[in-house]
């Protein structure tokens, strides 16, 4: 039997005391009934008269209850925006920030998709050239890994192609960074786990970058992949990032926005999100 519904209505109508306006219309009705409930008491034989005469009461008292219910619906409606927005906050861009944190090394997950490419190139762009920021042109990107996995060598040979397009797709761009592919045997979380550990290990040490210098990036690759990628930033104390594509309708079926002014570049702190969460659940 499902609960949730019924824990729902109690939830809403609970604390009644705190909103003086429930509470003032709480006892109208309260007075009303009283009175009605006395009338009848006394003159049960008399229940036309009485119809006539607490016809308008009856109303009231039904209007009033109504009218309880949905002004504490509201409040209770406008509570929930309030909870979903706080913990939705740390999920949004941060545009203010900028490049501020400025990083050199960015990991990438990648997916055998073709149009996963031009994703790709916005996030290594944006890091590299600085878009939407408030210093244009300040980034300071220098390395990118891509990790990538798949069981099946057909699979693999795309992996491969994708790689060799977002080189020269970069390339042509004039984004001059370093591409390190980091293969996986096959898109798994516990695989993409320890290969972000990896390269936050020991892999940027080759470069002379430190770890709050490189950010993961969980847009491309499997879910699968994109899991291990977040427990792993997590464990490690480290953000990731994600961008937010717009999607729109064409010929009955939603297709990905070629304008890329419309994405989001989001930062999301994990250590965050988590600390907000037990705060409300304290």
């Amino acid at each position: 039997m499902n609960k949730r519904p019924l824990q729902g209505e109690f939830r809403y109508m609970y604390g009644v005391l705190d909103r003086p306006i429930i509470f003032i219309i709480g006892l109208l009705i309260a007075g009303i009934a009283g009175n009605l409930i006395y009338e009848l008491a006394h003159d049960l034989p008399q229940y036309k008269t009485l119809w006539r005469t607490w016809g308008i009461e009856v109303v009231t008292i039904c209007a009033l209850i109504v009218a309880a219910y949905l002004v504490n619906r509201l409040h209770y409606e406008r509570k929930l925006a309030r909870e979903r927005e706080e913990q939705m906050r740390v999920l949004r861009p941060r545009k203010e920030e900028g490049l501020k944190h400025s990083y050199r090394g960015i990991i990438w997950l990648l997916s055998p998709d073709k149009d996963s490419l031009p994703i790709a190139q916005y996030a290594i762009g944006k890091q590299k050239f600085g878009l939407g920021s408030e210093e244009p042109g300040r980034g300071k990107l220098e390395v990118c890994w891509c990790i990538y996995g798949a069981e099946k060598d057909d699979v693999k040979e795309e992996l491969d192609e994708r790689m060799k397009e977002l080189k020269a797709k970069l390339k042509e761009l004039g984004i001059n960074i370093k591409i390190e592919g980091y293969p996986i045997e096959r898109p798994d979380a516990q695989l993409t786990f320890d290969a972000v550990k990896n390269i936050y290990h020991s892999k940027i040490q080759k470069h002379g970058l430190k770890s709050h210098e490189v950010m993961a990036d969980i847009t491309g690759g499997f879910a699968s992949m994109s899991a291990g990628m977040v427990v792993a930033c997590f464990l490690l104390g480290l953000p990731v990032e994600y961008i937010q594509v717009q999607y729109i309708s064409s010929g009955g079926n939603m297709v990905r926005s070629s304008k890329q002014e419309n994405w989001n570049h989001i930062l999301i702190d994990l250590r965050e999100s988590i600390s907000a969460a037990k705060g409300e659940a304290s």
